[in-house]
């Protein structure tokens, strides 16, 4: 609302006690354009501040529009052939830099419990090559009937490439990127970090490297570490039902002191 009185000024600290004046019509004017001159610096800088919001959405896209075209461009530079690790593998048709997006691994994006349950039907079925791979707890892909190139990536103790896990629109996608100069006809391979689990489920490693740990899924510095743990539990409960027999032994007696059959 336009303000068309101004008190006059006090020194007595109360500006109650003195009647109001009208202002003229100069300082109206200026107290009006002062607060058209506010309200337009307030939509102006809305406005920026929407247009940049815009601009860094649409750059953003734009990134993810290259990013994908590059990962594109570089899956179609792959080649399929049979592997000296393991039966197929995937090889790099030109040379690549440390950082480079290589490929997607692409396949139904399904849940944890359903996993375990095709990892069961598959190995029914006599597959033992499925090709799952776990996201986090809850989200797995399962590229074993649907899925891309990037499932036949053998594993390596010492790889040449790794897996990095980013969200488009809160989708995850497993990007396959260099970590290392990549030559033309060099194999990929990644680290599979399979969980432990106990030798008899052992799986044996194939990739041939100085520093092949000998198994994806068994280690036995963690397996000795794993019996260590066990063997302390083993002990403690023993040593407690131990000291539990001593005190049932010393301290209490068929019959009850308190009770006389008399």
């Amino acid at each position: 609302m336009e303000p068309r009185y101004l008190p006059e000024s006090s020194n007595l600290g109360c500006c109650k006690t003195y009647p109001l004046i009208r202002l003229d019509k100069e300082r109206r004017a200026n107290n009006f354009r002062r607060a058209n001159n506010e309200l337009f610096v307030e939509k102006r800088t809305t406005q920026l501040r929407d247009i940049r919001k815009g601009e860094r959405e649409i750059l953003a896209a734009s990134k993810e529009i290259d990013f994908f075209a590059l990962l594109q461009r570089n899956t179609s530079m792959l080649r399929f052939e049979s592997s000296g690790i393991h039966q197929w593998g995937v090889f790099s048709g030109c040379k690549f830099k440390t950082g480079d997006p290589l490929v997607e691994y692409t396949g139904e994006l399904i849940r944890n419990s359903i996993a375990e349950i095709r990892q069961i039907q598959y190995e029914h079925e006599g597959n033992n090559g499925s090709y799952i791979f776990r996201i986090d707890d809850d989200t797995c892909i399962d590229a074993t009937r649907k899925g891309g190139i990037a499932r036949f990536l053998n594993h390596s103790c010492d790889p040449n490439c790794d897996t990095d896990i980013i969200l488009i629109n809160k989708i995850p996608h497993v990007i396959i990127s260099a970590i290392r100069d990549i030559e033309p006809l060099e194999e990929l391979t990644y680290d599979y970090r399979l969980p432990h689990e106990s030798k008899k489920k052992a799986i044996t490693c194939l990739c041939g490297s100085p520093k092949c740990k000998k198994y994806l899924n068994y280690s036995e510095d963690y397996a000795k570490t794993l019996n260590y743990s066990i063997e302390k539990v083993f002990t403690k409960n023993i040593t407690k039902d131990i000291e539990e027999e001593e005190f049932n032994d010393s301290g209490e007696s068929e019959e009850s002191p308190f009770f006389d059959e008399t």
